[in-house]
């Protein structure tokens, strides 16, 4: 990989450190990366290490050893710390602020399903369709917490407790099957938003979405 393609790759990587500390090897030739965690306490550091190619030897079972040489450069990819009392205090009022804005929905006139909407827009504009989010297994809406703090600044966001999970029915010896979730996703987007609108899922949510879009009107 040469030294221009790292240094694109470092950026995307969000690397700590300043640019021109890396221009310093734009004469050294070919450089490849390779990276180590460090965790201590309080902290886990990614380290990135670009190596020179020279520095790379064949070993016998036919992989390769890296030579560490004073032209190793080292830099911190990443730092992250624990969270804080006030961040996870923080993070539980969202949830619970979301709890107790949450709405029901009847589907099929006997289940309760449990949804939430946010948007910081009086009147969202035209060229921005509201959003549907979807959990994955096990989860529930808040699991969309912090997606919903950003995406409501521009969007009307909607989030679904599927039924089975979170403050949604959890009907005895019902068969809850990928299709089933995606026809009460269809059925929400008809009775409740009304209007095209982009899903969005995580795990089995995906799944769920991806099969109310191949047949929705509203999607």
């Amino acid at each position: 990989m040469e030294v221009t393609s790292a240094v694109h790759s470092i950026g995307s990587l969000n690397f700590q450190t300043r640019f021109s500390q890396l221009e310093k090897l734009n004469n050294n030739g070919t450089f490849f990366l390779s990276t180590r965690t460090t965790t201590t306490q309080n902290n886990s550091l990614l380290h990135g290490y670009l190596h020179p190619v020279n520095n790379l030897t064949t070993k016998n079972n036919g992989g390769y050893a890296i030579n560490r040489s004073s032209n190793s450069k080292s830099v911190i990819i990443k730092s992250t710390s624990s969270p804080t009392s006030t961040e996870t205090s923080e993070s539980l009022s969202e949830v619970e602020k979301i709890k107790q804005n949450c709405l029901k929905w009847k589907w099929k006139g006997q289940y309760s399903i449990n949804y939430f909407v946010s948007s910081d827009s009086d009147s969202p504009q035209p060229n921005h369709p509201p959003l549907l989010l979807v959990h994955g297994f096990g989860a529930s809406i808040p699991h969309w917490r912090r997606n919903i703090k950003t995406l409501s600044q521009s969007y009307t966001v909607y989030a679904i407790d599927l039924l089975g999970f979170g403050a949604s029915d959890k009907p005895p010896g019902f068969s809850y099957t990928m299709e089933t979730w995606a026809e009460l996703i269809l059925d929400f987007l008809d009775e409740v938003i009304k209007k095209p609108t982009v899903l969005i899922g995580n795990s089995v949510g995906s799944l769920a979405c991806l099969i109310a879009a191949a047949s929705g009107m509203y999607v």
